[in-house]
């Protein structure tokens, strides 16, 4: 019938469309676009019904969400992440995942390893971009670190096998930044190392040595593996 085969012929019109938008622009344009020439968002704005509201805001908050992740791909990736999680609520599971992954998911306990200069913040970050690879990678501290709902683990070893040999390693600058209030540090065995209040103020003043937090972190913690910096519950 002419009716239904023009219908579907400026389907596939959009189809191909929206294909080819999808190799110029961003993903989250690309879905506002199939939302807009389908008329699929008019069609709730239209709608006069309780839930239409609710599905606009749902409309809204998908297209932010894309942005926050470099591809589409790395969306579907976490939405299964999430899926997967909501299957095995209630069961005692560890999530292993990158802090990339870890955007729009809480835990009561999050545990974050490798908080050690040159690896987190990567060094490669701070050689190709400077100034704004360190932000970005202070933007993924803070999204490790806000993941947690009630304690968060931040893990730092004192050296690190690399390239079949030892190599020292001194404690994130990221973990001189934690609020000194919310936090303390701790060895390996669960003993208090320096309190974080302390590091802070030791920062800020100099300190009677003149080595800066990191590096009277990394000489105290030497004779062990790691650290532990704890934020306390509220």
């Amino acid at each position: 019938k002419p009716k239904p085969r023009g219908a579907l012929a400026g389907l596939l019109k959009q189809f191909n469309g929206w294909r080819t938008l999808a190799d110029e622009a961003p993903h989250w344009d690309v879905l506002n676009a199939v939302l807009d020439e389908s008329g699929y968002r008019e069609m709730w704005k239209k709608d006069k019904t309780p839930q239409a509201p609710g599905r606009l805001e749902n409309l809204e908050e998908l297209t932010g969400a894309l942005e926050e992740f470099e591809s589409l791909g790395e969306f579907l990736e976490h939405v299964s992440l999430v899926m997967d999680r909501e299957e095995g609520r209630g069961e005692e599971m560890v999530n292993l995942m990158t802090l990339h992954g870890a955007k729009g998911l809480e835990f009561n306990s999050v545990f974050l390893p490798g908080w050690e200069e040159g690896l987190f913040p990567h060094q490669l970050a701070l050689d190709e971009n400077g100034a704004e690879g360190l932000e970005e990678e202070r933007r993924l501290a803070y999204v490790g670190l806000t993941r947690a709902r009630k304690r968060v683990h931040i893990l730092s070893a004192a050296s690190r096998h690399i390239h079949n040999q030892w190599v020292s390693a001194l404690p994130s600058r990221f973990i001189d930044e934690l609020p000194g209030d919310h936090s303390e540090v701790r060895n390996r065995d669960g003993f208090p190392v320096v309190s974080a209040m302390d590091s802070a103020s030791f920062g800020r003043n100099g300190g009677a040595s003149g080595i800066p937090p990191r590096r009277a972190h990394a000489r105290l913690t030497e004779r062990s593996a790691d650290a532990e910096i704890l934020k306390n519950e509220p």
